[in-house]
């Protein structure tokens, strides 16, 4: 490769696929979420499974031009929360018990919102999924 392969997640087209990954309807979205149904049907009370895990440290997207997106938080709110829900949702419709493990943006929890001695961070407004 010309460029070290994190120096292209900042290209247009690599953001735009990730928006399309954390977008409902889209195809690349749908797949994702049929291939995750594959797999907890096919999974389902296998005692080996310790816990589904969606996206192994997910990328905010189109961070050039959506460079707010980079903020602490802020990619949780606008494409994670959604993304997390509609997929948990899905998930639990065929599996119930399995635990599911969500993860913010990987430098998320580097920059906490702090006054004084209180740290608040901010992120996903509930238990993706919601609570049960």
């Amino acid at each position: 490769m010309k460029h070290d392969w994190g120096e292209y997640y900042f290209s247009f087209d690599v953001g735009k696929q990730f928006r399309n990954l954390y977008t409902k309807g889209t195809k690349l979205n749908e797949k994702f979420t049929k291939y995750w149904e594959k797999l907890a049907e096919t999974f389902k009370g296998n005692p080996w499974v310790i816990a589904y895990e969606f996206i192994n440290e997910p990328f905010v997207g189109r961070a050039l031009s959506q460079p707010y997106l980079l903020l602490p938080s802020i990619a949780e709110r606008v494409y994670f929360q959604s993304f997390y829900d509609e997929l948990t949702q899905r998930i639990r419709k065929i599996d119930s018990e399995t635990p599911i493990c969500f993860e913010p943006i990987t430098f998320d929890q580097s920059f906490p919102i702090g006054i004084n001695f209180l740290i608040i961070f901010l992120g996903f407004s509930h238990p993706p999924g919601g609570f049960s």
